[in-house]
């Protein structure tokens, strides 16, 4: 383990570095019969530094001159989670080296910097023992509000492709045809917001009906699903468009079928493997049921849809995901449980219907959500009544392949929760948030998390602060397990605008940031402008760990999409 005497600040390359008096490596490769002394008596960042810039000098200074040809890129790395960062090494001296990163380093993460014994002195004697040291990379600040898009507008959607760009997607009037359509833009590097792009069809004379359902295909392309109205009175039907990444274009927005029923409600998710299902709600003359069109992404078609509910009653609210293994799992409310249907793609089948939830509890609540992890486990959340008390609970349930759904689980403290969010992190821990109704009617934001370790849930926090009612909760994950809560809460007080104009407990969006370095939650706070109503608060996030949030709200007398910026 490293051994330092003392720690004495000093300039290296501008810098601010560690020199190092006694020092030994963080690990060691025995005790060979001759090895150098040569020791690193200089490094930066600092051993154990934080709030490090994510474009840091990563400087390494001998005791003695190196041999250069024994520092490469197996000898010399930057680790961030065990994997290597992309960087060049260069010598300042025949004692000093640098490693520059081609790419800003991740938002809040750790990163271990490791010298091995193949490094050698100029005399061909290897380091006496491996080096490393650690240090942890700054948070994000959040950038001024960017305006995205005002007028007739609705349903925002947000999310980021495979190249990390970020994308909104959202319902707008046209102007030309008075037509409700599909529009589509992109955050570029300079934090403003391309021009829009129509993917709907504007020359059908019928109206985009609901929001769209965006997923990232296996080769990076996206995917759009929403309904439209169907044509010469035809019930809601599902339309579709795909943008590709290799021509940076949109093709032409195509209608999936054309029946007597309506389809409505869908839900679209694709794997790294190339299996892409959606799922809908589909009305005819009886109670609705739960149905699946498959997408074959090579040839742009989708299947013939299949009826997967087999109970009488009417069906609804369906979710789909996708394991690694190949298999989609859906769920769906009816008859007051959780059903859920398997499908595996290796073999085009579908498995048994099977129950979720408990039997014995009571009615379902608004609120169903499913996730799955990287075992391939996945994970059910929603609302439904206790069987003894009467009121409502957030309940868990977990399916394992070869295992089935193990057991309905309330989460306890849980009472009065509704619409319930779940993310899961790189180690398959989940963070749950929802919405609690209390008697009083004062809506509150409550979230616990699930221990993949010991499969435990923690105990149950408030997320929000203060005393007004808050709504819409959404959670976003990074790939260092860092997490941003999202949601509308009206701030408390008198506030006033830079034109003086009085706002009295004005409508806000607030985030909270979850330190996953400190396992702790962070103070709430309030991003949006002094303005009006505030709806559909919706975050997402780039693999580096930066965070855009994006909502509605009511400012000058119109509705406006904002965003904002985390990086």
């Amino acid at each position: 383990m490293n051994k330092i005497a003392n720690l004495i600040y000093v300039f290296f390359g501008g810098g601010i570095v560690v020199f190092l008096s006694a020092c030994g490596g963080g690990g060691s490769t025995g005790n060979p019969t001759e090895v150098s002394d040569v020791e690193v008596v200089m490094v930066m960042p600092s051993i154990s530094s934080t709030e490090v810039d994510r474009a840091p000098f990563i400087g390494v200074q001998f005791s003695g001159d190196i041999f250069s040809p024994s520092v490469d890129s197996d000898s010399f790395q930057l680790l961030n989670r065990g994997e290597p960062v992309a960087g060049a090494i260069s010598f300042h001296d025949t004692n000093a080296i640098e490693f520059s990163v081609d790419d800003d380093l991740d938002l809040l993460s750790t990163y271990m910097a490791r010298l091995t014994t193949a490094i050698t002195d100029v005399s061909g004697l290897s380091l006496a023992s491996i080096f490393e040291w650690s240090f942890v990379t700054r948070d994000g600040i959040w950038r001024e509000p960017e305006s995205v898009e005002q007028g007739s507008v609705d349903d925002p959607v947000l999310i980021t492709d495979a190249n990390d760009t970020v994308w909104v997607f959202y319902r707008k009037n046209d102007f030309f045809t008075e037509e409700n359509e599909i529009f589509a833009r992109r955050l570029l590097d300079d934090n403003t917001w391309s021009i829009e792009q129509l993917i709907s069809n504007s020359s059908d004379d019928e109206d985009v009906a609901g929001k769209p359902q965006i997923t990232v295909l296996s080769n990076g392309d996206l995917l759009v699903l929403w309904e439209e109205n169907g044509p010469g009175g035809i019930p809601t039907q599902l339309s579709y468009n795909r943008y590709s990444q290799s021509s940076s274009s949109w093709g032409d927005s195509e209608r999936i079928n054309a029946s007597a029923f309506a389809h409505m409600d869908p839900r679209l998710m694709a794997d790294d493997s190339g299996n892409v299902m959606a799922v809908f709600e589909i009305a005819g003359m009886g109670p609705t049921n739960i149905s699946t069109l498959i997408y074959d992404t090579d040839n742009d078609q989708w299947s013939d849809g299949a009826t997967i509910d087999e109970l009488t009653e009417a069906a609804g609210h369906p979710r789909v995901s996708i394991n690694n293994q190949g298999d989609a799992m859906v769920v769906w409310l009816q008859a007051d449980h959780v059903y859920s249907r398997l499908y595996r793609f290796s073999t085009g089948t579908w498995g048994e219907v099977e129950l979720v939830d408990n039997i014995d509890a009571g009615t379902l609540q608004l609120g169903l959500a499913l996730s799955v992890d990287s075992r391939g486990i996945f994970t059910a959340v929603w609302s439904q009544e206790d069987d003894t008390l009467g009121f409502p609970f957030i309940w868990s349930n977990r399916y394992t392949s070869g295992e089935g759904w193990t057991k309905a689980d309330v989460i306890t403290g849980s009472v009065q929760g509704f619409n319930p969010q779940l993310v899961i992190d790189r180690d398959d821990n989940i963070i749950l948030v929802w919405q609690q109704d209390p008697v009083s009617g004062e809506n509150n934001i409550l979230i616990c998390r699930f221990n993949a370790l010991d499969g435990s849930w923690s105990a149950i926090e408030f997320l929000e602060v203060g005393e007004q009612p808050a709504s819409q909760p959404q959670l976003t994950i990074d790939e260092s397990g860092n997490a941003m809560a999202i949601w509308q809460q009206n701030r408390s007080g008198t506030f006033f605008d830079n034109n003086s104009i009085i706002y009295i407990d004005p409508p806000s969006t607030w985030v909270r940031r979850f330190n996953k370095i400190d396992e702790s939650w962070l103070a709430p706070q309030a991003i949006s402008a002094l303005g009006g109503a505030i709806d559909r608060p919706a975050i997402t996030n780039s693999s580096n760990g930066e965070i855009v949030a994006l909502w509605m709200q009511v400012l000058e007398g119109q509705p406006i999409i904002q965003s904002r910026r985390f990086d």
